[in-house]
């Protein structure tokens, strides 16, 4: 029958072995538990940093493989892209209509002042004629209603530059229905289509 020393020998020379055996398992056990949730948190985060970086180039989806908490975060993760996407789309949207709508008023701008220089010039030619009493420019009971009527034309169309401005800074612009509306505070009101007609000329 082996004694208490003897068996005791035995543990102390298996010592080494049963630390071994465990460094070995832990060494194991953590190279599992990293390939199943360090690494995936690695890619995670490199998916995230190449929609950082990604600028105006597509990007496939995460490839999302678990269904745990790390697949649920990819799952995300792709969402919040698909958004972003879907953002950067819209507001590339507006500005290529803001871009127009810049275009339209600079248009207006232009042809508003085209149209100021004839009343201006016409309404200057009037006046000189009747200081010097110019020939039949002398009349000035007959000219000056004249004069009068180039300037309410000058009035109108300041008006209407002004009016333009007004609008725009109340108003949206729907670029699906492609028609603009007033803020209010109750909500918005579609123009009608001669004030719109007035808007974007």
């Amino acid at each position: 029958m082996p004694q208490m020393q003897d068996m005791s020998g035995v543990v102390l020379n298996s010592v080494p072995m049963i630390v071994a055996v465990i460094f070995l398992v832990v060494l194991l056990a953590s190279q599992y538990f990293s390939g199943k949730i360090v690494a995936p948190i690695i890619r995670l985060s490199r998916y995230a940093s190449q929609i950082k970086n990604t600028g105006d180039r597509e990007l496939a989806p995460f490839d999302v493989q678990r269904k745990d908490e790390i697949g649920e975060l990819g799952t995300s993760l792709n969402q919040l892209y698909a958004r972003l996407g879907e953002n950067c789309r819209a507001l590339e949207s507006a500005n290529r209509s803001l871009e127009k709508e810049n275009k339209r008023q600079e248009v207006f701008m232009r042809a508003s002042s085209h149209q100021l220089k004839t009343p201006v010039a016409a309404a200057m030619l009037l006046i000189d004629g009747m200081i010097d009493e110019m020939g039949k420019y002398a009349d000035v009971k007959t000219y000056l209603p004249q004069v009068k009527g180039k300037l309410i034309e000058m009035r109108d169309i300041v008006n209407n530059v002004l009016y333009l401005k007004l609008t725009i800074r109340k108003s949206l612009y729907c670029p699906s229905k492609g028609q603009w509306f007033l803020k209010k505070e109750s909500g918005s009101v579609s123009l009608a289509p001669m004030e719109q007609e007035r808007l974007l000329w």
